[in-house]
């Protein structure tokens, strides 16, 4: 169940023809559509014991106008794009919100980890921006390299109270210039990422017991 999980990367993946960027139009078949999850891998142990307080992890904002359904593109003689046949199951904002809760809830540090639209309040709360977050091709035909970069801070809810910067940053290579591969580095990005956003609040929450 977990490697299914882990490996949810798309509902359908065929190969993507090298250089091949773009819209659609009604005469192509639907994209192939992925899904941003967190790792599946259990939650690593850290030097931080269980917090009595719960976290509210906030909608992240997104850099570059990319809180859309888009994987973006950087081409080499510096144009954007962006991948074409392929799209996220839920907008970039939404998706690397949840991967931020769901890693937090696995890492089990927090008593609860609660999301913007929950009715109660956290004691401390995770703001994000996704910084970058793209595929950056060298050569058309080779396979991109995925950058993502998530910055933010950790606020106690109370007061407002600002207890520090937290940032991930990840780069992972594709292994082909193909759509499931590249969306699979946009994955594997920003779990590691993530996870180190996941580490600095847990330290950042600890001293401000």
């Amino acid at each position: 169940m977990n490697a299914m999980k882990n490996w949810a990367v798309a509902v359908v993946a065929l190969p993507l023809l090298a250089g091949c960027f773009g819209g659609f139009d009604s005469r192509q078949p639907a994209p192939d559509t992925f899904v941003l999850v967190a790792s599946a891998k259990p939650a690593e142990a850290g030097t931080v014991s269980t917090l009595p307080g719960t976290l509210t992890v906030r909608l992240p904002r997104v850099r570059g106008g990319w809180d859309n359904h888009q994987l973006p593109v950087h081409l080499p003689d510096g144009r954007s794009d962006r991948l074409a046949a392929a799209v996220w199951a839920s907008p970039v904002d939404e998706g690397v919100g949840t991967v931020v809760a769901d890693t937090l809830r696995t890492r089990g540090v927090f008593a609860a980890v609660l999301s913007d639209t929950s009715p109660f309040k956290g004691k401390w709360a995770l703001e994000l921006e996704v910084a970058e977050f793209s595929a950056r091709y060298t050569r058309l035909g080779e396979a991109p390299r995925v950058d993502v970069v998530l910055t933010g801070v950790l606020g106690r809810a109370k007061d407002g109270a600002v207890l520090g910067a937290v940032e991930g940053k990840a780069t992972v290579p594709a292994t082909a210039d193909t759509r499931t591969a590249i969306a699979a580095a946009f994955i594997a990005a920003v779990q590691a990422a993530t996870t180190q956003v996941a580490v600095q609040a847990e330290q950042l929450a600890a001293a401000d017991r």
